[in-house]
């Protein structure tokens, strides 16, 4: 197998109604937007393939970033999404027009799906013939592998070794590192000893929206705070492409 891809089911679960209140998605909608500006690319027309129903892309959307997204499998999009976020599209077979206009491509949570990322990243480099960086984020650290990995069709989870190796004549490791630090060790727990993390995320409302916005800058600041070599809970990086 070369790919997995989300169930129907598998979205209802990991992607429901008000996701984006879920202190680890805002949280990590503001960490990638920091980086996308560490890296100079907040002016890039971007595309985010394998968005899931278009949270990130919203975010940044109406953070003011010129981006788009293409999800692969026929979901409905979050609200707001229309002419900017497409589903049941694959992001290879659209419109070359279309294709020509990215100058990055975003990959989120997408390539632990894929057993040959580098086949997947050549891809990337012949079907957007202006793209120069691929933002890519991954959950991080083998050692907190748990049922949660296998219920959404991972291959690996990835330490910082394992990004900075997916490199190739034409694609390069630029820089990143560890974000979500403070969860390491609580997902350390889970993996040793419980064993079993809950599939099924929940979007909180009411006052616990307020909790989760609270634990949401908790996780910010320490993507400011601490260091990016200390081990998190998943990675960022920022790939370079080489064209002669």
């Amino acid at each position: 197998m070369e790919a997995t891809e989300f169930s129907t089911e598998q979205f209802r679960q990991i992607y429901p109604d008000g996701i984006e209140n879920h202190y680890w998605n805002h949280a990590r909608n503001a960490i990638i937007l920091r980086f996308l500006k560490k890296c100079g690319l907040e002016n890039h027309e971007i595309l985010e393939i394998g968005g899931g129903r278009g949270v990130v892309t919203r975010y940044l959307h109406e953070k003011g970033i010129p981006c788009q997204g293409v999800e692969l499998a026929p979901v409905e999009p979050v609200k707001g999404t229309k002419g900017y976020f497409f589903t049941g599209k694959n992001a290879f077979d659209m419109p070359e027009s279309f294709r020509n206009k990215f100058t990055a491509v975003m990959l989120f949570d997408v390539i632990e799906h894929i057993e040959n990322p580098l086949d997947f990243f050549d891809k990337i480099l012949r079907s957007f013939p202006n793209a120069g960086n691929i933002v890519i984020t991954v959950p991080a650290r083998q050692e907190l592998w748990t049922n949660y990995d296998d219920y959404n069709g991972h291959f690996r989870r990835y330490s910082m070794g394992d990004m900075k190796a997916l490199t190739s004549a034409k694609i390069i490791y630029k820089q990143g590192g560890y974000f979500n630090h403070m969860l390491y060790p609580i997902f350390l727990l889970y993996a040793n000893l419980i064993k079993q993390r809950e599939t099924k995320l929940h979007a909180p409302a009411g006052i616990m929206i307020g909790v989760h916005r609270v634990l949401s800058w908790i996780l910010q600041l320490d993507n400011i705070l601490l260091p990016l070599s200390w081990r998190g809970t998943s990675c960022i990086a920022l790939f370079k492409i080489i064209r002669t």
